[in-house]
């Protein structure tokens, strides 16, 4: 009735104990949270495959056609050194490209490496145009491809560690058989190989230009995060210092093994063979610091 006392077995009805509502409370606040995604970028992750996708896959393209275009010009036996030149100028730069893993954000760094690889896509169509195909064009570009190829592999597994968060595991699983995979797909499953060979020597690398710089590029400049993260530990000094320094610290490093690499290219017009500059790129590589405390070990 009205004005009576309200009966107190009602109000224990509806309070909880004090212990027992704050733990209520903690779980219904969890669950109204998002879950923590342990750093995880997935946007910047899918954007990491489809890119790395679409580029192998014109890898495959133009692996397929490089030796119609260059071996006729050079010979095979040229042709088998040339091909050894790009890896070995990539392990000689990969400390450079440490370091520009260090400077640029995913973003800038990712999107520079697809736009370099569109450009160094049509070396090959270029030279053709202009019919200057030759020891000289192709060895430039082989270590200009075999430089882009270290550098976006090292940024990319740079970038892995901060997009993947505690998916990274699983991230770098997927990385490791994507390139196999899509040699099956490609190789294999649709051979690719019998189309190559209907077309123009040439047209892979169009097909890879384009790919790279309408689709690639632009994938990864609006799917990779803009941000450099700091690590999770204090950076070295030698980390701080600019880009233009640490550059200048490997050409000191270096520039005995780089005027040996120089003079071997140089000896080619003499002995028209390109087993110094493999030579000399061999030794190069047998200094650089990894394999050093390699052969320490």
């Amino acid at each position: 009735s009205v004005g009576a006392k309200a009966d107190p077995r009602i109000e224990n009805i509806f309070v909880w104990p004090s212990e027992g509502h704050a733990a209520t409370q903690d779980i219904l606040g969890a669950l109204g949270q998002k879950a923590d995604d342990g750093g995880f970028n997935k946007k910047a992750t899918i954007g990491l495959f489809l890119g790395r996708t679409l580029s192998i896959g014109s890898f495959v393209l133009t692996a397929i056609a490089y030796p119609f275009v260059a071996a006729p010009a050079v010979g095979w036996a040229t042709f088998g050194t040339l091909m050894a030149l790009g890896p070995l100028a990539a392990i000689a730069t990969g400390p450079l490209n440490g370091a520009l893993a260090d400077k640029f954000s995913a973003r800038t760094s990712m999107t520079i490496n697809m736009v370099i690889r569109a450009v160094l896509a049509m070396a090959l169509p270029t030279f053709a145009y202009f019919g200057i195909i030759n020891f000289w064009t192709l060895l430039i570009a082989s270590i200009a491809n075999g430089w882009a190829l270290s550098a976006t592999m090292t940024t990319e597994t740079a970038y892995v560690r901060r997009i993947a968060g505690k998916h990274q595991n699983a991230v770098q699983a997927l990385i490791s058989v994507n390139f196999v995979a899509l040699q099956v797909v490609l190789g294999l499953l649709v051979g690719i190989g019998s189309y190559i060979d209907s077309w123009a020597p040439t047209t892979p690398f169009l097909i890879s230009a384009i790919a790279h710089a309408a689709i690639a590029a632009p994938l990864m400049w609006f799917t990779m995060p803009s941000d450099k993260p700091a690590g999770n530990a204090a950076p070295k000094a030698a980390d701080k210092a600019p880009f233009s320094e640490r550059a200048g610290t490997f050409a000191k490093k270096y520039w005995k093994e780089a005027l040996i690499t120089a003079a071997a290219i140089g000896s080619y017009g003499f002995f028209h063979s390109a087993l110094p500059i493999a030579g000399a790129l061999f030794y190069w590589v047998l200094n650089t610091d990894p394999v050093k405390a390699l052969r320490a070990a």
